[in-house]
């Protein structure tokens, strides 16, 4: 989650005009941000890996569910990017993009047995169609592209404390 999130954060300080000379530091930052998360996130897996008693469990990944949540965003972006494009409503991709990302969360709620990708997707979405609704044409790309990469790196920031607050010996007690 924490490197979608930079990926979508990447998108949207790349669409700030006039290109910033702070985009070299701000790009520095964001990977240093996304590796720390991503190491925290491995140390609480394995936490948990380590604490927790073995138990035949199926794996989200494995679950059709998934598959399909992962099938309909992997046919649908380039889908909807194409058609788009051929259109000349270009400007209309990262919503667009937006959207389908969000609609695929409400298919890993499923997978994933937590309502909290639910909250996500509804926030993708909201972020997606109210960038079109009340933002400039011109500004929808940086919108999106920074609201999307909030929504994913405070999910994935969430996880991580709620994962720990598990672990943690006060829980236990």
């Amino acid at each position: 989650m924490a490197l979608f999130s930079a990926a979508w954060l990447f998108w949207g300080v790349a669409t700030l005009s006039p290109p910033a000379s702070w985009w070299g530091p701000v790009s520095g930052l964001l990977l240093v941000m996304v590796f720390a998360l991503v190491l925290a996130g491995r140390r609480a897996v394995i936490a948990i890996a380590r604490t927790s008693t073995p138990r035949a469990r199926v794996s989200p990944f494995r679950r059709p569910a998934y598959r399909r949540a992962v099938m309909f965003e992997a046919v649908a972006i380039p889908v909807a990017v194409v058609l788009l494009d051929l259109h000349d409503l270009a400007t209309y991709i990262p919503p667009v993009v937006a959207a389908i990302v969000g609609v695929h969360f409400f298919g890993l709620v499923a997978a994933f047995r937590t309502r909290l990708y639910w909250w996500v997707g509804l926030a993708m979405c909201a972020i997606a169609g109210l960038s079109v609704a009340l933002a400039p044409v011109a500004d929808w790309a940086t919108f999106v592209a920074l609201g999307c990469g909030a929504v994913l790196w405070c999910t994935a920031l969430g996880r991580i404390v709620r994962i720990r607050r598990r672990l943690s010996p006060a829980s236990a007690a």
